[in-house]
């Protein structure tokens, strides 16, 4: 079963018996748009110590809408300026909900076979594990 809650809306069929199927891209952009809290409420249920300790501001990432990103998300890093480079790439993504961020991570893979995307879900997650929320 997969490690996150959200890893099953990507893919239906969970069932060792069926194989796994990506949903439709409309179905997966209703969900998207569904899953994504309003910018303005930033409800984090921290005390607010990791924020401190995250040596990034706010990346820009995190006013960008999930189909912008998730659109990026999907195309070669050297044609993306903001993702070029292992550190441009953190300081786009620094301060974003974990979830948000796999979450689009999921959604821009969702087209390739699982274990590929999976692979760069969590190669991905791992680059940005301690600048993230």
């Amino acid at each position: 079963s997969p490690s996150h809650p959200r890893a099953s809306m990507l893919h239906a069929g969970s069932s060792p018996k069926t194989p796994k199927t990506a949903l439709s891209k409309e179905a997966l952009m209703q969900q998207c748009q569904a899953v994504v809290a309003p910018a303005s409420g930033d409800e984090d249920n921290s005390s607010g110590d990791d924020r401190a300790e995250i040596p990034y501001p706010r990346g820009a990432a995190n006013d960008m809408a999930d189909k912008e990103l998730i659109s990026l998300l999907k195309k070669q890093p050297k044609d993306v300026p903001e993702m070029r480079t292992r550190e441009s790439f953190r300081r786009f993504f620094a301060r974003m909900k974990k979830d948000r961020f796999e979450f689009l991570m999921r959604a821009a893979n969702a087209d390739k076979p699982i274990k590929d995307g999976d692979k760069k879900v969590a190669k991905r997650l791992a680059l940005v594990a301690d600048i993230v929320l």
